[in-house]
Formats: structure tokens, sequence, C-alpha cells
């Protein structure tokens, strides 16, 4: 260490007034204020402390850059115009007219009209007074009929065709869940079904789809083997006897 920089450092020392991190600041500023100036002699030393100034200096510096640059980024992205946070919909989904579904659709609801007398049970909505089953809605949460489904595509109220496959399906799913796996509307309506799976399908490719068919998983049904041969649904009551 040479004369000077000790000098230096005893005057910090002794400064009144002045803090730990006041002296060291200014303890780098007198090295660094001694290495830009060049010593007349030893200049090994000079060299050496000049060094180690300037690699204090860089490594300030270097360490002060990612601080700019992430200020920098943020005050670009709260000016940038244009940007948004919320999610877009999807390029891929195409939006449907109701003309272009009514026309697509309406062949395959013609077809179902045209089942008969299949398509009897089905045409108008069910009445539980005239036929007697008062219990109707009790089970059948949402009916659905053929009348009903015609007039929805007929005002437009259909804007994906997904809509009208489920509304079918709904009304099949209806009349399996209401009627005995031996009655007539039963057996109507597993016709019906099939017809509509064979028409709803090729429209709904030309529509870019794969198919019209609702695949839905049914558990293990209990089925009652007295005189009706009946299907207990799901989530219904029921009773058991036992002989003893």
């Amino acid at each position: 260490m040479s004369q000077d920089s000790k000098a230096n450092i005893v005057q910090i020392k002794t400064e009144p007034g002045t803090t730990t991190s006041d002296s060291c600041t200014m303890s780098m500023t007198g090295v660094k204020m001694e290495t830009d100036t060049p010593a007349p002699s030893k200049a090994n030393s000079g060299g050496a402390t000049g060094g180690k100034g300037n690699a204090t200096a860089a490594s300030a510096t270097t360490s002060a850059s990612p601080e700019v640059n992430s200020v920098d980024t943020k005050a670009v992205m709260k000016v940038e115009p244009g940007t948004s946070t919320t999610p877009k919909a999807p390029r891929n989904k195409k939006e449907f007219k109701p003309d272009e579904l009514r026309q697509a659709l309406m062949p395959t609801l013609e077809k179902l009209f045209r089942q008969d007398p299949e398509s009897l049970p089905f045409r108008q909505p069910v009445d539980p007074k005239f036929l007697q089953i008062p219990d109707y809605f009790d089970i059948v949460k949402r009916p659905m009929d053929l009348s009903t489904i015609k007039r929805r595509l007929d005002t437009g109220q259909y804007t994906d065709p997904w809509q009208y496959v489920n509304d079918v399906w709904l009304m099949f799913e209806n009349a399996w869940l209401y009627n005995r796996k031996t009655s007539r509307v039963y057996k109507y309506c597993a016709k019906l079904g099939e017809v509509f799976e064979q028409e709803i399908t090729p429209v709904m490719k030309k529509l870019g789809f794969c198919c019209g068919t609702k695949h839905v998983f049914h558990p293990q049904v209990l089925c009652c083997f007295g005189k009706q041969l009946c299907t207990i649904s799901r989530d219904a009551t029921y009773f058991t006897y036992q002989n003893r």
C-alpha cells in the first residue's frame, strides 16, 4: 500500500460526520481517482490498483443493466396499444347462420316426421292429463318433442348444429327414461333413434363434425322381474321384499 492511499484512509476515518457506508464510498472514489491519474513511480502497483477499480466499476455496470432493461420492458408493455388480457375466442370455431342450419338440418327432421306410426307419440308435447300420467313431469325434467324442435329451427334459435342434435337426443332419452322397454313408445323411440343416426351423420360431416351420435355412459340398471318386466330408473325409489 502506498503512502498516498494510507493518507487517504486516515483522512476518511478521522473526518467527522461520516458513516461506514460514506467512508467506503469515499475510499472507492479515492482509489478510482488515484488510478485515473498515472503515478510517476511504482507503475506495477498502480496498475494492479487500477485493475481492481475497473473490475469493480464493470461489475456494478453489469449488475445494474438488467434492472434498467426490466423497467424499459414494463414501460413498453404498458404503453403498447391494442393489448388485452381477456382470452380470445378460438379462430377455428365456425359460426353458422340460421338459414344455413335450417337448410342442412330440416331434411333430417322431416325424415323423422315421415316415420309412421313411430313418430306419432313424438309429434306434439306430452299431455300428462290426457294420457293419464300425472307423474310425467316428476320424472322428465326437460320435455322435448318434434314440433318444439321444428319451431326452434324455423325461428333461428339454434346457432350450432349440436344444439339441434342434443334436443333430438333429449327427446329420445325422455322416452327411454319414462317408458318400459316392453312398451310401444319405447320401441318406437328405438326405431326413430336408428333413423336419426343414419340421417344426421352425413349432414354433420358436411358441416365439419365427425358425426351426430351422442355417446352417454349409463351405469348398471336395476330390473324388476315381476309381471311388468320393467327397469328401475336411476336415482328412483324402489322397495324390496323378502319371504322369511
